[in-house]
Protein backbone atom coordinates (compact mmCIF):
# COMPACT_ATOMS: atom_id res chain seq x y z
CA UNK A 1 0.00 0.00 0.00
CA UNK A 2 1.26 3.47 -0.87
CA UNK A 3 1.37 6.04 1.89
CA UNK A 4 1.30 9.59 0.55
CA UNK A 5 1.85 12.75 2.51
CA UNK A 6 -0.77 15.46 1.96
CA UNK A 7 1.84 17.72 0.33
CA UNK A 8 2.57 15.03 -2.28
CA UNK A 9 -1.13 14.50 -2.99
CA UNK A 10 -1.59 18.25 -3.45
CA UNK A 11 1.45 18.47 -5.75
CA UNK A 12 0.10 15.63 -7.89
CA UNK A 13 -3.28 17.32 -8.00
CA UNK A 14 -1.67 20.63 -9.02
CA UNK A 15 0.26 18.87 -11.79
CA UNK A 16 -2.84 17.29 -13.30
CA UNK A 17 -4.67 20.63 -13.07
CA UNK A 18 -1.87 22.32 -15.06
CA UNK A 19 -1.82 22.50 -18.89
CA UNK A 20 1.00 19.93 -19.05
CA UNK A 21 -0.90 17.61 -16.71
CA UNK A 22 -4.08 17.97 -18.76
CA UNK A 23 -2.18 17.19 -21.96
CA UNK A 24 -0.58 14.13 -20.35
CA UNK A 25 -4.03 12.86 -19.33
CA UNK A 26 -5.07 13.02 -22.98
CA UNK A 27 -1.90 11.55 -24.48
CA UNK A 28 -0.90 8.84 -22.00
CA UNK A 29 -3.72 6.37 -22.77
CA UNK A 30 -2.79 6.36 -26.47
CA UNK A 31 0.91 6.07 -25.66
CA UNK A 32 0.25 3.19 -23.27
CA UNK A 33 -1.77 1.40 -25.95
CA UNK A 34 0.98 1.78 -28.51
CA UNK A 35 3.66 0.62 -26.08
CA UNK A 36 1.51 -2.36 -25.05
CA UNK A 37 1.20 -3.45 -28.68
CA UNK A 38 4.94 -3.05 -29.28
CA UNK A 39 5.71 -5.01 -26.11
CA UNK A 40 3.26 -7.77 -27.02
CA UNK A 41 4.80 -8.14 -30.48
CA UNK A 42 8.33 -8.19 -29.09
CA UNK A 43 7.34 -10.68 -26.40
CA UNK A 44 5.72 -12.99 -28.94
CA UNK A 45 8.85 -12.91 -31.08
CA UNK A 46 11.13 -13.65 -28.14
CA UNK A 47 8.81 -16.41 -26.94
CA UNK A 48 8.78 -18.10 -30.33
CA UNK A 49 12.56 -17.98 -30.55
CA UNK A 50 12.89 -19.40 -27.04
CA UNK A 51 10.51 -22.23 -27.91
CA UNK A 52 12.46 -23.00 -31.10
CA UNK A 53 15.74 -23.16 -29.17
CA UNK A 54 14.19 -25.31 -26.45
CA UNK A 55 12.80 -27.78 -28.97
CA UNK A 56 16.12 -27.91 -30.82
CA UNK A 57 17.93 -28.77 -27.60
CA UNK A 58 15.41 -31.44 -26.62
CA UNK A 59 14.78 -33.08 -29.97
CA UNK A 60 17.80 -34.41 -31.85
CA UNK A 61 17.83 -33.48 -35.51
CA UNK A 62 19.76 -36.54 -36.61
CA UNK A 63 19.14 -40.10 -35.55
CA UNK A 64 22.12 -42.35 -34.90
CA UNK A 65 22.65 -45.10 -37.44
CA UNK A 66 22.91 -48.66 -36.21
Amino acid sequence: MISLVMAVVLAISDFYASPVGQKSLKLLPELQGRLFNLGAAAGAEVGQEAMRRTLESLLPTERPTT
